[in-house]
């Protein structure tokens, strides 16, 4: 028999796992044409996630989400937050989420200077805003980090290891160069474990969450892209092991959805999967959803795989219990 893990439509299989296939029937056929890519027509449904049966899809901030009213009661007030890849995109807007929502906020990236824009951007919650300037890749860097954020701010509740790095999709295994295809790794997978080796001590202590930023891409088979699919899906792994090895530690791998960052503007894209079909979401999108579930509003979802496109009320009101009792949202081979 033959095993796959199957990527390209919402499916439940209740006899063995309930699992997720992201795109659509077509682009299962559009990904049997040879490299470098299918023809044009074919290449919108890289871009397409699918979402489950019933669920709304979101681009923005929608009703259930909407930090509003975390951001006037001050939720967050007494949290400490560190927050690694903030120097911009979506670790800036969810650091300064997490500042509006009362939470006292330490910054982790390579550029000073760009983390003190960001702080600078949160006006009235500079004082509890901290740069580091780090290198995730870099393990005692990370403990530094860690310590820093404890001497500051007295201790730490939640890491959101949000930094990673996506290269070209004009080079195959064979023709990208090695240091850059390995850094992939470096950044997106030893990055995320330094971050969660150095905080969980600190985490323990403060009951505290771990959040790690994964990617839809993770699941998909897009020619040219095996570094950074498959450092997310080691990632999506680890998160499951944190929540295996840690249970009393909420910890979730989230999709922010395509944000269109910097690094993602930097990306060589072939003719053949134009830009232009990008469908981007907002940051806002996954910095609101990243403050709904470390508020503790879905512990049901820690060590699984969600995307901020999904409209999480949906899905606990139609999928939780099929998730729940078929421990889905995760790694598995399962058959056709």
């Amino acid at each position: 028999m033959e095993f796959a893990i199957r990527c390209m439509t919402w499916t439940l299989a209740l006899n063995t796992h309930i699992y997720i296939e992201i795109a659509g029937p077509d682009l299962a056929t559009s990904l049997s044409h040879k490299p470098p890519y299918p023809p044009t027509s074919t290449t919108r449904n890289y871009w397409k996630m699918a979402t489950p049966a019933g669920v709304r899809e979101h681009k923005d901030v929608y009703p259930a989400i909407d930090p509003t009213q975390t951001f006037a009661a001050q939720s967050y007030a007494g949290k400490v937050v560190l927050i690694t890849g903030a120097n911009g995109g979506l670790g800036a807007v969810a650091a300064q989420f997490y500042a509006r929502a009362g939470a006292s906020v330490a910054l982790v990236a390579r550029s000073a200077d760009k983390l003190k824009a960001v702080i600078a951007g949160a006006p009235g919650a500079e004082d509890r805003m901290f740069s580091i300037e780090a290198d995730v890749r870099d393990t005692r860097a990370a403990e530094d980090a860690v310590k820093q954020t404890v001497e500051k701010f007295g201790k730490l509740d939640i890491l959101i290891a949000n930094a990673g790095v996506i290269t070209s999709f004009n080079e195959s295994i064979e023709t990208k160069d090695p240091q850059t295809y390995w850094n992939t790794f470096e950044v997106n997978v030893k990055g995320v474990y330094n971050y969660v080796r150095a905080a969980i001590p600190e985490i323990r202590k403060s009951e505290g969450q771990i959040l790690v930023t994964t990617s839809g891409m993770a699941y998909m088979r897009v020619p040219n892209n095996s570094d950074y699919a498959v450092s997310k899906l080691a990632v999506n792994g680890l998160v499951e092991f944190i929540h295996l090895e840690f249970p009393n530690i909420p910890v979730y791998a989230l999709h922010p959805g395509v944000v269109e960052t910097n690094l993602v503007r930097s990306v060589e894209l072939p003719d053949s999967l134009p830009a232009a079909n990008v469908p981007f979401d907002t940051p806002e999108l996954s910095a609101a959803t990243m403050l709904h579930l470390t508020l503790g509003k879905a512990p049901w979802l820690s060590g699984r795989y969600f995307s901020s496109n999904w409209d999480i009320e949906d899905v606990e009101k139609l999928w939780k219990e099929k998730i729940v009792e078929g421990n889905a949202l995760v790694s598995v081979l399962a058959a056709p």
